[in-house]
């Protein structure tokens, strides 16, 4: 099976449908979805592409359009709310960009282990359609706790 990078087309309708970034809260799905949906343009973010060639190169152009369709794919997948606190970065680079949402958004450390294990003790059946949805959420969420926790006796088994 060929694994052959999506169109333009197809990665920009993939922008347009998923679900805009809110903040901390949806931010791990997001940033997940936002990687896929960019495809081959993901290197613009993290990859050999973050740095623009010289500008007398005759990369140059290719590279700032391609750059831009990148940023513009990012920008169109935040929500009204979090396009106001980046606004300064609307003409940055993919990579400033991303790294500007990363850096407010992603909680790291003891925040991190503080809200994915609030979030998991807080998880309650009614908030869910299904038992499965119920248990694939808190399977998600020990996923989240576990990552933050170095000690491995604290792990949450599933």
């Amino acid at each position: 099976m060929t694994n052959t990078p999506m169109s333009d087309a197809t990665i920009e309708k993939a922008a347009l449908t998923i679900t805009k970034l809110e903040g901390r809260k949806n931010w791990i799905r997001w940033s997940g979805n936002i990687e896929m949906v960019l495809d081959h343009t993901w290197e613009f973010v993290e990859g050999s592409k973050t740095s623009p060639p010289q500008e007398d190169s005759p990369k140059f152009a290719d590279w700032s359009i391609r750059n831009r369709a990148a940023c513009h794919r990012i920008w169109l997948a935040l929500s009204d709310k979090v396009q106001d606190t980046v606004s300064h970065h609307l003409k940055s680079p993919a990579v400033t960009l991303f790294n500007a949402l990363k850096n407010q958004y992603e909680q790291t450390g003891v925040s991190a282990k503080f809200y994915a294990t609030k979030t998991y003790n807080d998880a309650k059946l009614s908030n869910y359609d299904s038992i499965t949805d119920f248990l694939t959420a808190l399977m998600n969420l020990a996923h989240q706790v576990n990552k933050e926790i170095v000690d491995t006796t604290a792990h949450i088994k599933p």
